[in-house]
């Protein structure tokens, strides 16, 4: 009976003890997060006066965000002490303690991904200006596909990175990432080409939907591809895959050539007339 009474005596003082200490690291990141939001505030503010990007990180609540993640962070390097602190055994301490100690990693993967997107988008945006000061004004669309490009490679990067700080690493995450980065780039890349074809010649305006779901379907196979080569078997099914595919837009592609063809006999034949 003895025993039992001083158990939970002890069970009381540990939990008590968590509390205590997850209450007090809280109240720290509160305190922090106010001054990270306020501080952000006044940077964003003077920024969005100088330009639109500032205005959409406004928007977006971008201190807030910053704020929870200062919070986050506090708390959970808190409750990592305070079990390390109560120093629990048996296995509900093993896992309580594998738990605390994973849980600020992957506030810190989550705040990396934030910030690394915010900060891909402005310097692919800063990039892209650039670019299109640099280019005529009748091949600004490059400098937009440039700034796609460069957005979808820096945020695949970003979220490579920020996998790696939670530990999900592995060849079948950088796979499909890849991937995943291979359709991104074929559609922004895809819609740019077509529509700058398109805008020199116009008669190929009723064919650019089909050309953009050609390219599309190219690079989504090539995505799968990619994704899928880890796994045996996988790539022979998606080449067959892609055989298919490829024979059937030949097929649907041959009425499409002749209307074309029939159409630039006619316009050839009334010029010269």
């Amino acid at each position: 009976m003895v025993d039992i009474v001083t158990q939970l005596k002890d069970l009381a003082i540990d939990i008590v003890s968590i509390v205590v200490i997850v209450g007090a690291g809280y109240l720290v990141g509160v305190g922090a997060g106010i001054l990270v939001r306020m501080f952000s505030a006044k940077l964003l503010e003077g920024y969005a006066r100088t330009s639109d990007a500032g205005k959409r990180l406004q928007e977006a609540g971008v201190p807030g965000v910053l704020e929870l993640l200062t919070v986050a962070f506090a708390a959970s390097l808190a409750f990592l002490a305070a079990v390390d602190y109560v120093d629990l055994g048996g296995e509900i301490g093993a896992v309580l303690y594998t738990v605390a100690s994973y849980l600020p990693r992957v506030v810190v993967g989550v705040a990396v991904l934030f910030l690394g997107i915010l900060l891909s988008a402005g310097f692919s945006s800063a990039l892209g200006d650039v670019l299109a000061r640099m280019l005529p004004k009748k091949r600004r669309e490059i400098a937009e596909l440039g700034r796609g490009l460069i957005l979808v490679g820096l945020v695949a990067l970003v979220v490579s990175v920020s996998l790696g700080i939670m530990g999900l690493t592995g060849t079948y995450v950088y796979s499909l990432i890849l991937g995943l980065a291979i359709m991104a780039m074929g559609v922004i890349a895809g819609s740019m080409l077509v529509d700058s074809i398109v805008e020199d010649n116009p008669e190929f305006k009723e064919f650019a939907g089909y050309a953009k779901f050609l390219v599309y379907l190219i690079f989504i196979m090539i995505g799968l591809a990619a994704i899928f080569t880890q796994y045996p078997g996988a790539s022979r099914v998606i080449t067959t895959l892609s055989w298919g595919v490829a024979l059937a837009m030949a097929i649907l592609l041959l009425p499409l050539v002749y209307t074309l063809a029939k159409r630039l006999v006619g316009e050839t034949a009334r010029r010269r007339g």
